[in-house]
């Protein structure tokens, strides 16, 4: 038993040697990656940073710290126009409106609302009669048609008051625009002409 104890430790003792060849010559200080990193680099097994790689580092912690300053710019501004908009909106909180509204003509006369309104209907509606109107307003342009229409519908609207006995004193209240006959005879104006 004693023979296989002795021959074990003999053998972990060779294995123990063919790892420390690589290693033997370093001095491992700490235990840790960073200390494992150091002597690697001792032995030549492991270079160091290419130029490159330290360019590509070095710009990029730039690119960081720019990204940083921009952000911090633009929370600034951010911040900033808060502030500015909360003071424009304190300066107006006791701000009165005053409206005056005014209207002018074409020839830069001041005109009142009503007349504004009836300015501006003219140019949306136009001036003129309707379309239907106007061709009523045509037949009766005549003048001899209406002097005869007009004579016999007042003789008959004479006839019809004194038959109803609405002469007083000889005196005859007679609507001319709702006389039988005439183009209008339905007005609403309620204008009277006496008759004697």
């Amino acid at each position: 038993m004693g023979e296989r104890c002795l021959a074990r430790r003999q053998q972990n003792v060779k294995v123990e040697e063919e790892f420390d060849i690589g290693t033997a010559a370093a001095t491992i200080t700490g235990r840790g990656v960073a200390s494992t990193l150091k002597a690697l680099e001792q032995q030549g097994i492991l270079s160091g940073p290419d130029v490159e790689v330290e360019e590509r580092e070095r710009l990029q912690k730039q690119k960081r710290v720019m990204a940083k300053d921009q952000s911090a710019r633009e929370y600034e501004n951010r911040v900033r126009d808060q502030q500015e908009a909360r003071d424009t909106m304190e300066s107006f909180k006791d701000y009165k409106l005053d409206v005056e509204l005014k209207y002018y003509d074409n020839a830069e006369r001041e005109l009142a609302t009503k007349e504004a309104w009836k300015a501006l209907s003219h140019r949306f509606h136009g001036k003129d009669s309707g379309r239907a109107k106007m061709e009523i307003a045509k037949k009766f342009d005549n003048v001899a048609f209406l002097e005869g229409v007009g004579e016999r519908s007042f003789r008959k609207a004479i006839e019809w008051a004194s038959k109803y006995g609405l002469c007083i004193n000889k005196t005859i209240h007679v609507d001319l625009h709702t006389i039988p006959g005439s183009h209008s005879s339905c007005s609403h104006s309620g204008k009277r002409d006496r008759v004697n």
